[in-house]
């Protein structure tokens, strides 16, 4: 769950910091800090890989594209000293691709356990 709001997190800032930068010029000068997106990705990386690891998650095929895919767009977005719009583009793909691997991980996990149960109490028809 902590993986899941991380990922949230992360594209909420992708998405909403740029309208709030337009308005308030002291958090677009936070907002666009090289070390914003490294504590993004410090934080988003572990807690996705292990979220997944201890699920169970990256046995699934979809889990493992969209995580891949999740943490490439987010590797990409870094500032690099390419154009700005190219990192928002990255940074909001690769979180969408953590937020879908989070959510395809969390509807495997409530398809095959119920919530508050384990596989052996659950009845086999």
């Amino acid at each position: 769950m902590v993986a899941l709001a991380v990922s949230g997190l992360c594209l909420g800032h992708c998405l909403a910091l740029p309208v709030l930068a337009a308005l308030l010029p002291f958090i677009g000068v936070i907002a666009h800090q090289e070390w914003v997106h490294l504590l993004f990705l410090a934080l988003a990386a572990p807690a996705s890989l292990v979220a997944l690891f201890l699920t169970g998650g990256w046995r699934l095929r979809w889990v493992r594209i969209s995580c891949a895919f999740g943490l490439t767009g987010l590797v990409a977005g870094l500032p690099w000293g390419g154009p700005e719009v190219a990192e928002v583009i990255f940074t909001s793909l690769g979180s969408a691709g953590l937020l879908f691997a989070h959510i395809f991980n969390l509807r495997h996990r409530s398809d095959s356990t119920a919530f508050g149960q384990t596989e052996s109490s659950q009845v086999v028809n």
